[in-house]
């Protein structure tokens, strides 16, 4: 069909406006998920409240050396004492920051900043020496982990 140059224009105009809609929503959902990834970050335990005798003890989370898993309970392990919390592995290790905690194996979880050294062992296995002198094996299985303590470490 014929059509005029003015009506061209309001069209081109249109898909102009729609064009830029849509990428302001792929903008203002980008930004919606980069806002998400610092909310989350700020929901990441700072402090653990564990009970001794009578009292509720505040614990920072960057004074755990590593955590382990007892059935439904977590050992948290620091550097003088140990403290049990009734919580399961999983959902502790959901609220632990992952800049600063690594699941090595399935039962349990370091302090990434208390990792001295890493050593290989067999089958594809490997063995964390913490600050402490504790030594942890580490699930073949947790290559990711492995790579994150190795950055870590690489960096500081």
């Amino acid at each position: 069909k014929p059509f005029s140059r003015e009506r061209f224009a309001a069209t081109l105009l249109r898909a102009k406006c729609r064009l830029a809609q849509a990428a302001n929503a792929a903008d203002n959902t980008r930004l919606l998920q980069a806002l998400d990834v610092l909310r989350r970050r700020e929901d990441h335990l700072q402090r653990i409240a564990v009970r001794d005798g009578e009292a509720m003890l505040l614990l920072a989370v960057q004074d755990i050396l590593w955590i382990r898993a007892n059935r439904n309970t977590v050992q948290l392990h620091l550097a003088d004492r140990v403290h049990e919390l009734r919580e399961t592995m999983n959902s502790l290790a959901e609220r632990l920051d992952p800049r600063h905690f690594a699941r090595v194996h399935r039962s349990a979880i370091v302090n990434i900043a208390r990792v001295r050294t890493i050593h290989p062992w067999f089958n594809g296995h490997h063995v964390l020496t913490l600050e402490n002198g504790q030594q942890l094996r580490m699930s073949r299985y947790q290559n990711d982990a492995f790579l994150r303590l190795v950055s870590a470490r690489s960096e500081a």
